[in-house]
């Protein structure tokens, strides 16, 4: 799979056990990463459920997404506000975030508790379920309390107010 020179970059920065900073496109990490702030990413030997992974996703792009199931040497990560689960091959891993800027003011990642990773894993199920429709997998009881607790009420990402937010 060839990737575009940016990314190719982005790899080889991090594969010399550089740090790298990129900037946040997108809402699928809601409410933890907003567009526009600023992550900081280093590679890993190691890679453990609730981190926040930057990988190849297609062959012109990344995500950033959570680590929420590890199986049969295969990662799986889903956006907290999001409902698909990717499966991510362990080569495609660029790293994982450890800062967030926002706003200039800068911050480490918080961890997740295994709740939050349960529920999540929990959203995708009722997405596959539902056969990947999000009309039905909103209006069901497992999203509306993650949605509630989590992307509307901050439950577990009390530093989403740095910078303003």
């Amino acid at each position: 799979m060839e990737i575009n020179i940016t990314l190719k970059i982005l790899k080889q920065r991090l594969d010399r056990g550089l740090s790298a900073e990129i900037h946040v496109q997108g809402d699928s990490m809601h409410p933890i990463l907003y567009e526009h702030d600023k992550i900081g990413l280093v590679k890993s030997d190691i890679y453990c459920v609730g981190d926040v992974l930057v990988f190849q996703y297609a062959q012109h792009e990344f995500l950033v997404h959570r680590l929420l199931l590890m199986r049969d040497c295969k990662y799986y990560c889903k956006g907290d506000n999001s409902f698909r689960l990717e499966e991510v091959e362990s080569a495609n891993i660029f790293g994982k975030v450890v800062s967030i800027c926002r706003n200039g003011v800068s911050a480490p990642l918080p961890d997740v508790c295994d709740v939050f990773i349960n529920h999540s894993l929990q959203v995708n199920h009722e997405f596959q379920r539902y056969r990947n429709n999000y009309a039905k997998t909103t209006d069901t009881e497992i999203y509306k309390r993650y949605y509630k607790k989590y992307i509307a009420g901050n439950a577990l990402f009390i530093h989403t107010h740095i910078g303003g937010r």
